[in-house]
């Protein structure tokens, strides 16, 4: 259910802008600079629970060989303009 409430609260308040991204270590991230322009917006609201149930990391495939190839992890990061401290 929490994945689902994800990605409805995803696509209804992003209006398709990523708001949620992973890095190569597969650790998932809010993006402040997305959320920013929701809270100005005023299209914040749920923001906190949503938060609070987000996984920390992806849930991976066992095998190694079906898991997202971190360059292009990198690769779609980059253009979609993600930064990761």
């Amino acid at each position: 259910r929490s994945g689902l409430t994800a990605v409805g609260f995803y696509l209804a308040l992003t209006g398709g802008i990523s708001l949620i991204a992973f890095d190569t270590r597969f650790d998932l991230h809010i993006s402040e600079v997305r959320l920013n322009e929701l809270t100005l917006a005023g299209r914040d609201g749920g923001i906190a629970p949503f938060a609070a149930a987000l996984r920390k990391t992806l849930l991976l495939p066992v095998t190694p060989a079906d898991r997202p190839d971190p360059a292009l992890i990198k690769r779609a990061n980059d253009h979609r303009g993600f930064v990761f401290p």
